[in-house]
């Protein structure tokens, strides 16, 4: 493990706050940084005013041909642009509160050389012996006065101060979100207590998947899947039952037995890799569904990823976007019922945040739509396809307008990622049936998803709703 020093240039970036708001940023990885490895220590060093470290953290991945996570809010003044390529991922877990003691003076007095205008390697230096006594008196400020460090911890813990995995309250459980990949893998030996105790275990590092996945599909001997698993969490750990007991605490009582249980059962068998000194990550399953015709996939020893609608499964579960779809069509007929008893008129509306609806779960989440809020989207639209008002349409049956259906432009299966409510009328269009089975179904749904969004765009924003026209597309993907 190699630890580095970097700098940061806190009067054009505001260091801190992006750190406690998102937990992970990227950060442009420069020449120096060329051979980092995930797992290696980063100490990140402010520069004037402060002229001292501030923060110590962990590379979580290296040489992102891309950055993803949007911090350009935090540059002093906000500027578009993201961190050049390559990138790589870092967070902290701990934040400095020990006076002058890690000034660019004190770190000069220990050994530092010339000034740290670009990153360096510190192993084998004396600077990294004297940081290492800073982070033991950083740990009784801790115990006695109280860290300013929480908020900067992150869903991952590092390797820190000889093999110790510093871990706080919840903050090494991750839980993933949605998607519709399935990430199969040969576990020949843990099968059976995989299905057992629900619980799949993997080392951290290695070939296997870096990625919070939301599906898992264990396989048996002869390549077969007769499993798909949805990950609830995800807990990483040393595989020791102290260093479990004490990473669990922020799961359920079944969880958290689910995990032991199957700790001492592979415990018992075959252990685990590193003899206990490697990280793992915990997942914790629960039955998606059985597959209706178990299926061979021999060719698979390691891992390999595939779509969740490559799978059939026995009885009525349905997969997320089969949901999103269920309950849309619900929708429509919840409209046409309703249509017989209501007296259209205008309907005035008032573009503005609105709190999130109750959810109700069917093995997965979906929002509850309000067909008197869709029916308001309808009359707005007057009744006309928001893609073209020339379609072709044909009166309803109870009521002597146009029909047309409510679809919701930013899915109800993405409102997890949004503060405000996404039923709402601002979020709802109307389109004749065709356009609306293209934007589910056609290989032109992008074109018609770009008109209704630049089309939709401000009402969005006045409705508390931002989304950009690649994160819109990626949800119909």
């Amino acid at each position: 493990m190699t630890e580095w020093i970097i700098p940061c240039n806190v009067t054009y970036y505001r260091l801190r706050d992006a750190l406690v708001d998102l937990k992970i940023i990227d950060w442009h990885q420069e020449h120096n940084l060329k051979n980092a490895q995930v797992g290696d220590i980063i100490y990140i060093y402010c520069t004037k005013p402060v002229q001292s470290v501030c923060y110590k953290g962990a590379i979580l991945a290296v040489n992102k041909k891309v950055a993803t996570i949007d911090d350009s809010q935090y540059s002093i003044p906000p500027i578009d642009t993201m961190p050049p390529a390559p990138c790589m991922e870092i967070a902290v877990f701990r934040e400095y509160d020990l006076g002058d003691e890690l000034t660019l003076e004190k770190l000069h007095e220990n050994g530092l050389k010339g000034y740290i205008q670009g990153s360096r390697r510190l192993n084998g230096t004396p600077v990294l012996d004297y940081l290492h006594k800073c982070d033991i008196m950083q740990r009784n400020v801790d115990r006695f006065v109280g860290t300013i460090s929480d908020a900067c911890l992150v869903d991952f813990p590092i390797a820190v101060d000889e093999g110790i995995y510093e871990n706080k309250q919840q903050h090494n459980i991750i839980i993933p979100s949605e998607d519709d990949k399935v990430w199969a893998m040969a576990n020949s030996k843990t099968y059976d207590i995989i299905n057992k105790y629900c619980v799949h275990a993997h080392p951290v590092n290695g070939s296997y998947p870096k990625d919070k996945v939301f599906y898992f599909a264990p396989i048996n001997k002869g390549g077969i899947i007769e499993n798909i698993y949805t990950v609830k969490k995800i807990v990483v750990s040393l595989p020791i039952a102290a260093e479990l007991e004490k990473n669990t605490q922020g799961l359920e009582a079944v969880e958290r037995a689910g995990i032991m249980k199957y700790h001492l059962e592979r415990m018992s068998t075959f252990g685990y890799a590193g003899d206990g000194q490697i990280p793992f990550r915990f997942y914790v399953l629960e039955l998606f569904g059985k597959v209706e015709q178990p299926c061979i996939k021999s060719k698979i020893r390691a891992v390999k990823t595939f779509d969740i609608s490559e799978f059939d499964f026995e009885g009525n579960v349905k997969t997320r976007k089969q949901l999103e779809i269920y309950e849309d069509e619900n929708l429509q007929a919840d409209i046409e019922k309703a249509f017989k008893n209501i007296k259209i008129e205008d309907i005035p509306v008032d573009y503005k945040p609105m709190p999130v609806p109750l959810s109700k779960t069917q093995t997965g989440t979906v929002y509850k739509r309000n067909r008197s809020t869709a029916i308001q989207a309808l009359a707005l639209a007057d009744y006309k396809c928001e893609i073209d008002r020339n379609h072709m349409l044909f009166k309803r049956k109870n009521k002597n307008v146009d029909y047309t259906e409510a679809h919701h432009l930013i899915p109800l299966s993405a409102q997890s990622k949004f503060n405000y409510s996404l039923d709402v009328p601002a979020n709802i269009v109307s389109l004749c049936c065709v356009c609306h089975r293209i934007i589910h179904f056609g290989e032109d749904s992008e074109k018609l998803l770009t008109k209704l969004y630049y089309e939709r765009k401000d009402q969005l924003k006045a409705a508390g709703i931002e989304i950009s026209l690649e994160e819109l597309l990626d949800l119909y993907r």
